[in-house]
């Protein structure tokens, strides 16, 4: 692959199941509310935005505690994937996440591309819990890359775990590592709420078109 290839951004708007390699550059839209996962880990969904479109994306650990609605991130490397008939980005242990500016960037909240849809919710099945697949991981069902479970929510859900998170020079976070082992979350992922979503509004500049 040329270095062309491999630096190409791809836009919110162009996301389907099972895409890997992603380059996307995006503005942090709203924020959820941090969660611990089983294993001790802490995350968040977020919504991410572009000029094409918005989609949900799940953050860990170090990137959970300092991402902020507003900034605007780089995502390399990252995929794909699907849960519960909804589209979700995630960054994978191969990918990276850098903090690249603040406010002014264009964007917009539709389509919204986590919307669910019976299509995918077809396609992309969610497996019974026990089954061999959900125990013993793989690409399976989510669409995904194959860096976590089978269940959407496992490949979802490990989008940070042993990610790499790289913070321009200018923050007051320093550059870090995430864990490296694969430990599976089984919590959703859940949206935001309607009061949480108003209140992140009320916060971030509408700079949308």
């Amino acid at each position: 692959m040329s270095s062309d290839a491999g630096s190409r951004i791809t836009s919110i708007g162009q996301l389907v199941p099972g895409m890997k390699n992603l380059n996307v550059t995006f503005i942090v839209i709203d924020v959820g509310p941090s969660r611990r996962t089983q294993q001790g880990h802490d995350i968040r969904t977020v919504r991410v935005a572009d000029p094409t479109g918005s989609i949900l994306m799940c953050v860990w650990d170090t990137v959970a505690e300092v991402i902020k609605s507003g900034e605007i991130w780089r995502l390399r490397n990252g995929y794909t994937s699907v849960f519960r008939g909804a589209l979700g980005l995630s960054c994978g242990k191969a990918g990276d996440l850098m903090k690249i500016g603040e406010f002014f960037m264009l964007f917009s909240e539709m389509p919204n591309m986590s919307e669910y849809s019976a299509e995918l919710a077809a396609k992309y099945p969610m497996p019974r819990k026990g089954s061999p697949s959900d125990e013993n991981g793989g690409n399976g069902n989510s669409g995904g890359n194959g860096s976590g479970g089978a269940n959407g929510d496992h490949n979802t859900l490990q989008s940070y775990l042993g990610g790499k998170l790289v913070v321009d020079a200018g923050s007051a976070q320093v550059a870090s590592t995430g864990p490296n082992h694969g430990s599976r979350a089984t919590r959703r992922p859940f949206p935001l709420s309607r009061a949480e979503d108003e209140n992140q509004r009320g916060k971030i500049p509408r700079i949308g078109i």
